[in-house]
């Protein structure tokens, strides 16, 4: 087991003791004995992304565990905002949100965020994607051979995860964040994940700054749902 893989380990136990859950508590939560529990825990078993998830559900700070950074569970700016808007249009605000981020984060700074930012306009645009794994590899301009060997897979292993067939677990994760700077909820699949990330990177601008970007935000918001309401009008007016 690696030095990294050990910190998030013991990030995970010291998380669960935040919890105030046990080694028995969680082992019933995920469906496993607490001997099984506990060898994830000593790193003798793998943690298969569906455990992931189910912290994911249960508002564990999943990118906690591998990066160190917690985010806590207070109440986000974006928040609000987002709460607000329907669910046809966050795609859409969440893109001019991440085009906001793009145009006013100081660049002069290395955030380990370039990549999420190209990965996050990736999935928002949603093209074709076979997996979150497959972005971050061309990203970083790596072939399937090189990214096989710096995760420690084999080449059949790989590809199956590349094509989606398969998740990364725990031990994988940490692997592709220290590689990349990519965290694990841009492998959630989902809306939140995508918009964790984009929390995370707001947060990467000056906080005065913040509150002048809201209005515009705001508006935006605005706009999309008339534009959205406008299409969605001569759509029926075709029919």
């Amino acid at each position: 087991m690696s030095e990294l893989y050990n910190k998030t380990l013991q990030r995970l136990v010291k998380y669960r003791h935040i919890q105030q859950m046990t080694q028995i508590d969680m082992g019933n939560w995920f469906g496993i004995t607490q001997s099984h529990y506990s060898k994830m825990e000593l790193g003798r078993i793998e943690i298969p992304y569906k455990f992931l998830c189910k912290l994911y559900a249960g508002n564990w700070d999943i990118d906690y565990l591998v990066t160190g950074i917690y985010n806590g569970a207070q109440e986000h700016m974006l928040d609000g905002l987002f709460r607000s808007c329907r669910e046809q249009d966050r795609y859409e605000l969440m893109k001019l949100a991440l085009w906001l981020i793009d145009q006013v984060i100081d660049r002069s700074k290395d955030h380990t965020s370039v990549l999420e930012r190209r990965i996050l306009h990736m999935l928002l645009e949603g093209g074709p994607v076979s997996s979150v794994m497959y972005l971050i590899r061309n990203v970083i301009d790596f072939s399937q051979v090189i990214m096989a060997e710096r995760l420690g897979l084999g080449m059949k292993k790989y590809r199956r995860m590349e094509k989606g067939d398969t998740q990364p677990d725990l031990e994988l994760l940490t692997i592709v964040y220290h590689l990349s700077g990519c965290r694990p909820s841009l492998f959630l699949g989902s809306e939140e994940g995508a918009f964790v990330i984009l929390k995370s990177l707001w947060n990467c601008i000056d906080k005065d700054f913040q509150y002048h970007l809201l209005p515009f935000l705001e508006f935006g918001r605005t706009i999309i749902e008339i534009e959205n309401e406008s299409s969605n009008s001569r759509c029926v007016d075709v029919k």
